[in-house]
């Protein structure tokens, strides 16, 4: 027996038993129970053969040719247009007709194999037993084919998803690319055209350039996030003291550029609430999820970033919350919304998307030893919930 058909798997297989003279269904019956097949069904009416083919959806039928009502090659016309093209059910056809007529007739038809009468019991179970370890060897080679078909589409999805995400990116980086180009070139032409800058716009020029480079950097890391989200490796994070509080007043002043159409604010009472976390990664975990709140929320209605403290045994958790007031998300797919790829089922209709974006939020949250939580009710806005250990951190509350 073929390794993929395991031990005796064979006699899991359900039978099913037609024929019209009772004796030989008794005889058959009674055969297939003591070789220790335990799902045998029977009938002696051709007319119950397919209600019956329906119920128990066997995987071998033993199935007499001759019979009033329907016969043999009626049974197997029926049972074959229940078939899917790809599906493989074997039949086994006993008859007392040994003409080579019937018997390609019969093969025609669909049986897989054939036992003349009177029939010898143990050519009969060694015929039962090799058409059943051929039908679970068939099924699972089909279980692996359907694998590999969806590995194949997962690949090819990954690779889109990747493609888009590059092209976005590469969109993207071209605004602080220009940024920096225009500010270097100006700074150049006051210096050799215009004698000595002004020491203050100096600065704010060289800031503009910083900010940009900052800008640049974030998105090359981003590329080397998703590379690694995608591979399912960890990332290496750059830990050193961050102002939650500021880095958290940038990203909404950031985003109140571009989102004009919606109302941003920040809340908190903590002057400083400073960390060991990687900036760059924390930033983008909120730049990320402000954006979405923007993305899928109505012109005109308010987007509120959060920043506090936890107190605890453990020296305490920050806590960063975005709320919205948009689509929400249904409430069948909140468990999956954190996995690569997924998207909520209303969120195509509103704005493209990758679906990886929650995914490395998650990564990077919980590689800082904290976790991240989504509460929302679809038509009424989604509050994301971000913890982060703060290990002794210095917060400053506000006098």
């Amino acid at each position: 027996m073929s390794s993929a058909v395991a031990g005796d798997a064979y006699l899991s297989g359900r039978i099913l038993v037609v024929d019209d003279e009772e004796s030989n269904v008794i005889l058959l019956t009674r055969m297939l129970t003591r070789a220790g097949y335990s799902f045998v069904t029977s009938t002696t009416d051709s007319r119950q053969a397919l209600p019956l083919f329906r119920e128990s959806r066997p995987d071998l039928v033993v199935l007499d040719l001759m019979m009033p009502y329907l016969d043999g090659f009626a049974v197997m016309e029926q049972i074959q247009a229940e078939l899917p093209e790809d599906a493989y059910v074997p039949i086994l056809v006993l008859t007392a007709d040994v003409t080579p007529e019937a018997l390609r007739r019969a093969l025609s038809a669909g049986a897989r194999d054939f036992l003349t009468k009177p029939f010898d019991h143990t050519e009969l179970l060694l015929r039962v037993k090799n058409l059943l370890e051929t039908r679970f060897l068939y099924l699972s080679l089909q279980h692996q084919v359907n694998r590999l078909e969806l590995m194949a589409t997962q690949a090819q999805h990954a690779v889109r998803v990747r493609d888009e995400s590059l092209s976005e990116i590469t969109h993207d980086i071209g605004q602080p690319l220009a940024a920096l180009k225009l500010t270097t070139e100006l700074l150049r032409h006051s210096v050799t055209d215009d004698g000595p800058q002004e020491p203050e716009r100096m600065v704010q020029d060289l800031a503009r350039v910083e900010s940009a480079a900052d800008q640049i950097a974030a998105m090359i890391s981003e590329l080397s996030d998703l590379a690694r989200l995608q591979i399912g490796r960890e990332l290496v994070l750059q830990r050193q003291p961050t102002d939650l509080v500021a880095l958290a007043r940038g990203v909404v002043g950031d985003v109140r550029k571009t989102a004009r159409r919606h109302r941003l604010r920040l809340e908190t009472e903590e002057e400083r609430l400073v960390g060991n976390w990687d900036p760059i990664r924390i930033r983008r975990v909120l730049s990320n999820l402000i954006d979405n709140a923007v993305k899928y929320s109505p012109a005109g209605s308010e987007v509120v970033v959060s920043v506090g403290v936890e107190s605890g045994e453990d020296g305490g958790r920050a806590r960063l919350t975005v709320r919205d007031q948009g689509i929400g998300i249904p409430e069948p797919d909140l468990p999956h919304v954190f996995e690569r790829f997924f998207r909520a089922g209303n969120a195509a209709a509103v704005s493209a998307g990758t679906g990886v974006g929650l995914a490395g939020v998650k990564q990077i949250v919980e590689q800082h030893g904290g976790s991240i939580s989504l509460q929302s009710a679809e038509g009424k806005g989604t509050t994301a919930t971000v913890l982060l250990p703060l290990e002794g951190s210095l917060s400053h509350p506000r006098a």
